[in-house]
């Protein structure tokens, strides 16, 4: 090119700069600084869309009061109004007591307190409202109990014996004086729905009457200790008999177990060589099933995510050993893929589908785990690239400087990933303007 040539280009260039300064400076020019070609929300050689990150989040009401079964619906307010991204996630700290769906609407279950906490999807900011489930009242259920107890409170039997325990309800007047009666252990002591007690094997059993209407049926409840002793033989056993002194179960103590697993159960009975080894397997409470497998093996399938025991018992002499499962987890969801989504439109950013950018761009992205009820959705963040482009723990990507770079996202579980990649020329591109 010609010295002339290039002066001339020179001049052109410079009244290109100085009218694009004049319009920035006329208030009553055209606003040309819109949106430039894009893809997938990002924006080259114009401005970019502005990000207002999120700051707070409080829910309302604070508290909640359900009776069973019923719901309610709790609102989660985002701060700034004018946040960018005011998605929430909902979620309970006790399933059984109350779920929440993504709405907020709160579903009531046993009675008890939850925790149900709002988590928003930037910055991961919490709120939470504390949840109490009652007991639903019948209003048609008349004058309700609020009072029972049972006499006698203590009764010393003989195997084979019977007695009639008496329960009292309160007040004189309640409509329904219903009352239902239990055994702790119908090896050594059962009862029948009248109160009749039949000693059946030597130990102690807890009979239990409770209330069938009360204002709070919780804990309305009466008891007696009903103590079994041998009966006097005046034919005593051949000396060949070896009598049960005891058993054990394996696995002992207290354990967890996962919704819908299945463990293996062994009971041992004390001596090896007594005479009678027969056993019975029993649970506290329904959902979960118990099968015998062998003459002293069974297996427990958890199928209710309730705390109960399982109670092995000795035909001879009533022994008994249990284990006592404290909670059933929901079975754990395995990761099974991962996409980056630009959190601008939701589309996907993957492999080299990304225009060229200028230094200066800014975007927060999104990992999207799959499946959504995955129980491990973390992921990390990565950049091939530091000097070309950084992206921070939480997703939020800028170009630095000139080059090439590949930005990752692997998932926790199952290390999955997936990656897009960007190219910064080296040329003097006018930096995107902050919004």
């Amino acid at each position: 090119m010609t010295r002339t040539g290039f002066l001339y280009s020179g001049a052109i260039a410079m009244a290109a700069l100085l009218m694009v300064s004049c319009s920035g400076n006329n208030p009553n020019a055209p606003d040309k600084t819109g949106p430039g070609p894009s893809s997938g929300g990002i924006t080259t050689g114009g401005s970019i869309p502005l990000t207002i990150a999120v700051t707070g989040i409080s829910v309302t009401p604070a508290s909640l009061s359900l009776t069973q079964g019923n719901k309610g619906t709790l609102t989660a307010t985002v701060t700034p109004a004018t946040a960018t991204n005011k998605k929430v996630t909902w979620s309970s700290s006790n399933i059984v007591v109350a779920t929440v769906d993504d709405t907020g609407t709160v579903t009531a279950g046993t009675p008890g307190t939850a925790t149900i906490t709002a988590t928003t999807e930037d910055g991961g900011k919490t709120a939470t409202s504390t949840v109490i489930v009652s007991i639903d009242a019948n209003p048609n259920a008349g004058v309700l109990a609020t009072g029972l107890s049972v006499t006698p409170t203590t009764l010393n039997l003989t195997q084979g014996d019977t007695s009639t325990l008496t329960a009292t309800v309160t007040p004189a007047n309640a409509t329904n004086k219903t009352v239902s009666w239990s055994s702790s252990n119908n090896a050594v002591a059962t009862v029948d729905n009248t109160g009749k007690v039949t000693a059946v094997g030597v130990g102690v059993a807890t009979i239990t009457a409770g209330a069938a209407s009360c204002q709070i049926c919780i804990g309305l409840t009466a008891t007696s200790t009903v103590t079994v002793t041998p009966a006097i033989s005046t034919n005593p056993p051949p000396a060949s008999v070896i009598h049960v002194t005891g058993v054990t179960m394996s696995p002992s103590g207290s354990t967890h177990g996962v919704l819908g697993q299945t463990i293996h159960l062994t009971a041992a009975v004390l001596p090896s060589n007594a005479l009678n080894k027969k056993v019975t397997w029993s649970l506290s409470r329904g959902g979960s099933t118990v099968t015998p497998t062998g003459p002293l093996t069974a297996d427990l399938t958890f199928g209710t995510q309730d705390p109960f025991t399982v109670t092995v018992t000795t035909e001879d002499g009533g022994f008994t050993a249990s284990l006592v499962i404290i909670a059933v987890d929901a079975p754990t969801v395995s990761v099974t893929g991962v996409s980056i989504l630009n959190s601008y439109d939701g589309s996907t950013m993957s492999g080299t589908n990304i225009p060229p950018l200028a230094v200066g761009y800014k975007i927060a992205l999104a990992a999207k785990v799959l499946p959504a009820n995955a129980t491990n959705t973390a992921v990390i963040w990565s950049s091939s690239n530091n000097n070309v482009a950084t992206v921070s723990s939480s997703g939020f990507f800028t170009t630095v400087g000139a080059g090439s770079a590949t930005i990752t996202v692997t998932t926790v579980d199952g290390g999955y990933k997936a990656s897009f990649s960007v190219y910064v020329p080296p040329t003097e591109l006018v930096p995107l303007p902050p919004r």
